[in-house]
């Protein structure tokens, strides 16, 4: 089984049947990322949150991998990945996060873009519940050139979210979510993990294990669907640069997943590890 999650635009620019967190900014896209611990090098309170923040990042992948699976025609496809988010941050017991994240292949397979242009807007509420921090969310995955892939649809699949990160008091900070897709995919993945953060000055370096499983009932019928079973092992790393005061830094990422979903390469053998990498620079107050 080849087929990506919401992506059926590969199926008429491979010519084959292909089952999209790749990264998934704070919602989709970067894949779960739980948060650090909100206390800083003295133990004092975390500084209070101005009303409004955003932050705007531009990033270049390897290839376009999400959830075990990849998205990118081959591996080494780069692609354009940027995305906005503004977040009211006292509404209510929580904050509100407001965004889009966009995948753009920078190559092209057989006359067209080697991944189909994306846009995801996504709305995501976080509120702390005890030790426990909440996130609710929901995306939408929209291919504006589903047209030229022979797609009859704009809109590819409506996932709602929750997930719960975990602060125990430990250097890790344990985490678990689910994401329903009813509409398009008519499934659900469901991931766990575990995020270690180090900070030495102006640089973090963020790792997080994550394991995730998935099952699927394609609308479309059932030759492509997903039994419950493993869809991913990924071991991401994430270093982050902070220039001062000035809201401006740098990331690169580097991660390697396994995928639990057969999938086959070029020449016909089973994929065993899809290793990828990420530069970023954003801006963000």
């Amino acid at each position: 089984m080849k087929r990506v999650l919401g992506c059926c635009a590969l199926v008429a620019l491979m010519g084959a049947t292909v089952p999209a967190l790749a990264d998934e900014p704070g919602g989709r896209h970067p894949t779960p990322e739980p948060a650090a611990n909100a206390t800083d090098e003295k133990g004092a309170e975390e500084e209070e949150e101005p009303p409004i923040s955003f932050t705007v990042e531009a990033a270049v992948a390897t290839s376009y991998v999400w959830r075990g699976f990849l998205l990118s025609t081959k591996l080494m496809k780069p692609v354009f990945q940027p995305y906005a988010e503004v977040s009211v941050n006292q509404l209510g017991p929580g904050a509100l996060a407001v965004g889009v994240w966009m995948n753009k292949a920078l190559t092209k397979e057989a006359g067209l873009d080697d991944s189909p242009l994306e846009l995801d807007p996504y709305l995501a509420y976080t509120l702390p519940v005890g030790p426990v921090e909440l996130k609710l969310g929901y995306t939408a995955y929209l291919y504006p050139t589903h047209d030229d892939y022979g797609l009859e649809k704009l809109d590819g699949g409506h996932e709602f979210g929750v997930q719960g990160t975990f602060d125990l008091g430990l250097p890790i900070s344990p985490y678990a979510c689910v994401f329903v897709e009813p509409v398009r995919w008519k499934g659900v993945y469901a991931a766990a993990g575990v995020n270690h953060t180090l900070e030495a000055g102006a640089f973090e370096l963020a790792t997080t294990l994550n394991f995730g499983v998935g099952m699927y009932k394609y609308e479309d019928g059932a030759d492509d669907d997903q039994d419950f079973g493993l869809q991913d092992i990924t071991l991401s790393t994430k270093g982050t640069y902070s220039f001062g005061e000035s809201g401006l830094y740098a990331a690169a990422t580097l991660a390697a997943a396994y995928p639990g979903v057969e999938q086959l390469d070029e020449d016909g053998n089973k994929r065993k590890l899809l290793p990828y990498g990420l530069l970023a620079v954003g801006f963000g107050l």
